[in-house]
């Protein structure tokens, strides 16, 4: 049977052995944390493995709204494009409202490199919160605090030699919402508990 693999800790626990981007992130050291692993029944690694795990991400992050980061700062988050997931509290529209103001900024970014390139006059680009937590040249802690008080979780997901592809971490003040929508997710494959981050198998 596929498994997924759950190791949950507090933020300046979970830190001391998560990836780089994770542990660099501005969170309280009480904020939750838990890093995902699944591996198909053949010993594979990786969300990809199977139809029931690949449901398994799926339906999670269909819950979820994906923020496209621009390709300048995927060194700084050292992730994949695509691969930072918001699920906002309900009736709370800050960050959908953010989200699409990044959005807006993202395309006003692109049609001034091309206004640049034939002498056109640039659009005024008005910055937000989420402009400045992605792309400014450092995440404070007010910022990424004030994400998650709007938020129910974040996911970040990476593809690594060790644990296939899709891993992810997901945070939030409380993952307590997470964890309902993570076993209406998880009926078909067997979720297994970790009490250390070194007893989250590997390849």
């Amino acid at each position: 049977m596929d498994k997924v693999f759950v190791y949950k800790e507090r933020f300046d626990e979970l830190s001391k052995h998560s990836h780089d981007a994770i542990s660099m992130l501005p969170a309280l050291k009480d904020d939750q944390f838990a890093f995902i692993v699944a591996q198909n029944s053949q010993g594979d690694f990786g969300f990809n493995k199977s139809e029931d795990l690949l449901a398994v991400s799926s339906s999670l992050l269909n819950r979820a709204r994906r923020v496209d980061i621009d390709d300048r700062n995927l060194i700084k988050f050292n992730f994949f494009p695509g691969s930072i997931y918001i699920k906002s509290k309900k009736n709370d529209n800050y960050l959908i409202e953010e989200l699409d103001s990044y959005k807006k900024v993202k395309e006003k970014r692109k049609k001034n490199k091309l206004y640049s390139k034939y002498g056109k006059p640039l659009i005024e680009i008005e910055e937000n919160e989420i402009t400045s937590f992605f792309d400014g040249d450092l995440i404070t802690k007010s910022i990424f605090s004030n994400l998650m008080s709007h938020a129910e979780y974040i996911f970040f997901l990476y593809t690594s030699t060790e644990y296939g592809r899709d891993t992810f971490y997901v945070c939030a003040r409380d993952l307590d919402f997470f964890w309902k929508d993570f076993e209406n997710s998880t009926k078909e494959v067997e979720v297994k508990l970790v009490n250390k981050y070194t007893d989250v198998p590997y390849t």
